[in-house]
This record gives C-alpha cells, structure tokens and sequence, in this order.
C-alpha cells in the first residue's frame, strides 16, 4: 500500500532503527562471499519479520536499516509492534555461517512527514527530529533493544522495562527484553495506553454536533467507515468519552 504520488501527510509513527553492531568484525573475520551471504540473509528474514508486524522499511544502509510502523497504514498499536519486531530481529543468527550477530535496535514514537518520493513507489520520509532520535537511541547500544520514554510509555503495560542510565547513554531510556506477565481475565486493550489522536478534528467535531442534536430529542445516525487500519474504532472510542 502506498499513497499517491506527491501526497505528503503527517503520520504519528513508530521507528525501529536496526543494525547489526558486531558487522565490521564479521567482515575481517570471514571471507567476502560468506559475509555476502550473512548479510543477504539477515536482510531477507528481517524484511519477513517487519512485513509479518505491518512495518515498511524507509531506508536501507550495509549494515542495517530503518523502518516505519504507522505508515503508510494505519496502526493502532504500532509501538508495540515495532517493540515485537525488534524482540524478534536480536534474536536472528547469522545463515549459513552460524555466526553471532550482535543485533541492536533504538525505537522511538512522533509525527513525521510521509509520501511517496516517485512514481516508484518507495516511500519517502523527511528527515526530521523523530528520525533523528531513533538513530541517536540506537547508536546509544547499551542493550539489545533501548527505546524512548515516549514510546515506552505505549507498550509499557505488554513489555518488562529498566531504565538506562550509565556513562554515555542519553537519559530517558529503557532497555526491553521480553513480554510482562499479565493476570488472567484481565484484557490488554483494557490498560493499553492509547497514543495521542491527531488529525480527526472534522470528524470528531460532525459526530460532536450529532450528539448534540440527540440529546435534545432529534434522532441521528452516524455511519463509520473506511478501510482496516484507518482509524474506525479509534474515532468512536474518542467520541464516547465526548463531554
């Protein structure tokens, strides 16, 4: 799925930057083929893993890559499955070598500028801050997976967490490892943070003056509808909590 060329929209996001720290070693350790095929292979099962989670890589370098959750479809939980995507792409071996690959990811949440660059139909993404920020938290390779506060702060509920905080890693910080256990009968969606709602005030408002026109006896229908991953559930959960 892609948007139509030259539509530029700002989508909130989340950003997983991905790289492999220990791929300079690797290189002087084994042959050019070998680590050809390392490198191949890596890329390929990391493009099944993002693909299974909805994310869409925006860039690509030797020795890693940087890819968007949120856009440019829709996800509601789009932290989360960028924080599931990073769980899986650490724990990837090198094929056929079978060599350790010391995979790192920084993840991090906001609104960035989307659209296509061509008629290609690569997805363009302007740099900016939240770009920025997520190559700064990966770089910062104190653990396996670091994320920001503000995407911490959506996935918190799903995911065990520590602060970071050593010599040379930015504050703010926390370093993820596996899936927090939950009490039985207790639903996920119920405790899950839900991230800010952008871009909806049309909408919002229509549905607003609908409720209004209810309550003072006239009756009214609204009708929701638009493809998976727009927004749909989202918008009536907003509107419930209306005043």
């Amino acid at each position: 799925t892609t948007l139509p060329l030259q539509a530029r929209e700002y989508k909130q996001v989340s950003i997983l930057a991905c790289t492999i720290a220990n791929a300079a070693e690797l290189a002087a350790r084994l042959d050019p083929e070998d680590m050809d095929a390392t490198m191949r292979s890596f890329l390929k099962r990391a493009h099944a893993i993002l693909s299974r989670y909805g994310g869409t890589e925006s860039e690509r370098l030797g020795d890693g890559f940087t890819a968007l959750f949120g856009a440019p479809q829709a996800f509601e939980d789009h932290a989360r499955r960028a924080a599931l995507a990073a769980m899986e792409l650490t724990g990837l071996r090198g094929e056929p070598s079978d060599e350790a690959l010391e995979v790192k990811a920084g993840l991090h949440t906001g609104r960035i500028v989307v659209g296509n660059l061509d008629d290609s139909g690569q997805l363009y993404t302007a740099a900016g801050a939240t770009m920025k920020e997520a190559h700064r938290i990966r770089d910062a390779a104190d653990a396996p997976i670091l994320v920001s506060a503000e995407l911490f702060a959506l996935i918190e509920t799903d995911f065990e967490g520590r602060p970071v905080d050593s010599d040379g890693t930015p504050d703010g910080l926390v370093a993820i490892s596996r899936l927090a256990a939950h009490r039985g009968g207790v639903p996920q969606r119920a405790v899950r943070r839900r991230s800010r709602f952008i871009g909806r005030d049309e909408d919002l408002g229509i549905i607003a003056r609908r409720i209004a026109l209810a309550a003072e006896g006239n009756g009214q229908v609204v009708c929701v509808g638009g493809e998976p991953g727009i927004g749909k559930s989202r918008l009536v959960a907003e509107a419930r909590a209306l005043p």
